[in-house]
């Protein structure tokens, strides 16, 4: 049962990942700004620094979908298929 959830949990974790690849430019877009704005003002843009509302949540998202997305394969690492998740790991 534990394990059924775990691999249902991975299964949103795949989900996920499919999201993000597809706003990987929306992304790649805001960093860059982010970057700028470091470079221009010497500090961390706060939320209301942000051009759009939706800018400042995809990255915090997208933050917290990483993070998420390596304790899970970190404790996938412990279970009896540790060879796909170090494989996933080093992908």
């Amino acid at each position: 049962m534990l394990e059924d959830l775990f691999y249902l949990f991975g299964l949103l974790i795949y989900f996920l990942s499919l999201i993000r690849v597809f706003r990987y430019f929306k992304f790649i877009d805001s960093r860059e700004w982010i970057l700028a704005f470091k470079k221009v003002t010497k500090n961390e843009p706060t939320k209301d620094d942000f051009r759009d509302p939706e800018d400042y949540n995809l990255i915090v998202t997208l933050g917290c979908l990483s993070v998420i997305e390596t304790i899970w394969i970190i404790l996938g690492l412990i279970t009896n298929e540790w060879i796909i998740f170090f494989s996933i790991f080093l992908f």
